[in-house]
């Protein structure tokens, strides 16, 4: 190889027509990507300039709980974007039955992921805040946040589902504007508790909302793109 004057390529540099493939796609992700960790500095923005001390102490205890046990969700993007895309439509083995069934399995193990999570972080605000925190004021502002707190938990599995299976479609643009939807509710209610003078349970009621704004819109797009998949949407179908 030295002889012909050519030097070894140690890593190939790859043509511009195969990178194109990854390149939509990685763009499309950082997008999705950028969308929420906007969403979530807005919620640290909201919580340090408009709480006191006391609920700001509060809503780290309610945070650090939700994000923990958000962990347990998160194999659930991970199992769609596994076993979805070969079964969907333009995948490389197309089985719709098998894609359905497999989508009831992913709903029912969220819908389970957000009961348990649900029951667990209540549980452990009500009765293990001692491991957090034995201010009485900070755990009473601990209690005003509870409900707000519990519907996320339910709810934070099942949004994440439906994006995650535009994710499978490669339906990238549309979860892209869907997650711009989401946080544009989120500011919007955030500037409006903020005016308000609005406290903890505000920052939940918002990232709530937000949540179920990306349930509704990308169940949507997935009856569009590919009907009867989501479970219940074939019912609706008939009804309608």
């Amino acid at each position: 190889m030295m002889r012909s004057g050519k030097l070894p390529s140690l890593l190939p540099l790859p043509r511009l027509a195969e990178y194109e493939p990854f390149a939509g796609f990685a763009k499309g992700i950082t997008m999705i990507n950028l969308l929420r960790v906007t969403g979530f500095a807005s919620i640290t923005y909201y919580a340090s300039r408009c709480l006191t001390t006391e609920h700001l102490a509060a809503q780290q205890v309610l945070t650090s709980i939700f994000i923990f046990l958000s962990i347990v969700s998160q194999p659930l993007l991970q199992c769609c974007q596994a076993f979805l895309p070969s079964l969907l439509p333009g995948g490389a083995t197309p089985d719709f039955a098998k894609a359905k069934s497999t989508m009831n399995a992913i709903f029912a193990t969220a819908l389970c992921l957000g009961v348990v999570s649900g029951v667990t972080g209540t549980v452990v605000s009500c009765f293990g805040h001692g491991m957090f925190t034995t201010d009485a004021t900070v755990v009473k502002h601990m209690y005003g946040g509870i409900l707000a707190v519990l519907y996320c938990h339910l709810i934070s599995p099942i949004a994440l589902s439906v994006d995650a299976v535009l994710v499978a479609a490669k339906d990238l643009d549309s979860l892209c504007w869907i997650q711009a939807v989401g946080l544009a509710i989120l500011l919007s209610f955030m500037s409006f508790a903020s005016a308000q003078g609005m406290g903890l349970s505000a920052i939940w009621i918002a990232y709530g909302s937000h949540l179920l704004a990306r349930l509704a819109l990308c169940s949507w797009r997935i009856n569009k793109v590919i009907p009867g998949l989501l479970p219940g949407q074939a019912l609706m179908a008939k009804t309608h």
